[in-house]
């Protein structure tokens, strides 16, 4: 037996989806089309990529601990003071130590189901317990999330839009959540897609951190900002909270690199293009909805950019067809499967294979 403590021993380490290059590999497919990571299908602007070159130049030299300069940007944006911010390696890097700081062996921590699998993993990987609450219409329903709380309770995690449903939740649903938990419980507030919801009402959660010294709010550039490859997202809570996260994030965890690029990301020049490459997601979302619904699926509505549909005992074997025929898509688990928003010509491609998908693919 290997050393280590057996609930490790046990744990699946994270599958990420496959990538362009495993398929071409396995199916000898020129130019697969990725729609399975939800990652931004367009590069990062050229000035963003001019200002990782010039960090690039310094790159023998460490990156500024907590990235201040950053930290200062988000924070003119949100109100709120810079030391109310973290940046990590991607949000989920702060996902980890904010639970690392507070989970331990037998503790529970309440999310979705289905949801980010690493709400469960992260948890089972600090000896906790996972209470996965299903969701409703595709979002978490918060009355039955404060329900599943018990006396060991230490950690709540609520993601809207939620991955992989793309549902949301109402920011009155979120105010009578944080109103009834007791502070001792950790709420983090998983925004990874927020950028993605149009027309719809998202909670105020700069307000709701101020109000609550329990809750932390995680966003990050790797969606709407096309940064998923330099990893850096960032968390906001009160000193208190965050004070107590210091003591578990890993140094230096954001590049030199990472750190210029969502600055750059912040320009107004780059925000304008933001809002145009958002508009383009949620238009062809649209398009993906439709095509899912004309087959006689039933698609969930989605608020991120991705699209998600129930396929009760296929979501292998529909994802593994169309891997075959040089789109990737994301099954998530064996009941559903998960379609990342892409360019109109990928997009096509998809729409394209799906009028031919049989029955029982």
């Amino acid at each position: 037996m290997l050393p280590g403590r057996d609930h490790l021993i046990a744990l699946d380490p994270y599958s990420p989806g496959r990538s362009a290059e495993q398929i071409a590999e396995a199916w000898g497919i020129d130019e697969p089309v990725e729609l399975a990571s939800n990652e931004s299908p367009h590069p990062p602007l050229p000035s963003v990529i001019a200002a990782v070159a010039a960090a690039a130049a310094k790159a023998n030299r460490y990156p500024k601990e907590d990235a201040p300069e950053l930290r200062a940007e988000l924070g003119r944006r949100l109100e709120v003071p810079g030391n109310w911010l973290t940046v990590g390696c991607g949000s989920l890097d702060l996902l980890q130590g904010a639970l690392l700081a507070t989970v331990g062996e037998g503790d529970e921590v309440v999310s979705g189901r289905p949801s980010f699998p690493e709400y469960e993993r992260i948890t089972r990987m600090l000896g906790g317990d996972p209470v996965l609450v299903p969701l409703l219409d595709g979002a978490y329903d918060l009355g039955a999330v404060a329900a599943a709380v018990t006396s060991r309770t230490r950690a709540v995690v609520v993601c809207t839009p939620n991955n992989p449903t793309g549902g949301i939740i109402r920011p009155e649903a979120l105010d009578r959540l944080m109103a009834v938990l007791d502070e001792r419980v950790l709420v983090i507030l998983d925004e990874a897609y927020r950028e993605f919801v149009v027309g719809r009402e998202v909670p105020d959660s700069a307000a709701l951190v101020r109000n609550h010294p329990n809750l932390l709010v995680l966003r990050t550039f790797s969606k709407a900002y096309g940064l998923a490859g330099l990893r850096v997202g960032y968390g906001f809570a009160q000193p208190s909270l965050l004070q107590l996260l210091a003591k578990t994030r890993l140094v230096f965890s954001c590049s030199r690199l990472a750190q210029a690029a969502a600055l750059a990301s912040l320009a107004p020049e780059a925000q304008a293009e933001l809002t145009a490459r958002v508009a383009g997601v949620t238009e062809e979302r649209t398009r993906l909805v439709a095509g899912l619904t004309t087959k006689g699926f039933a698609p969930t509505e989605s608020h991120g950019n991705s699209v998600w549909w129930p396929t009760p005992g296929d979501g292998q074997r529909i994802a593994t067809w169309f891997e075959q025929r040089g789109v990737i898509v994301r099954a998530t688990g064996p009941d559903s499967v998960r379609v990342t928003v892409g360019t109109r010509d990928e997009d096509d491609r998809f729409l394209a294979l799906l009028e031919e998908l049989p029955t029982s693919a």
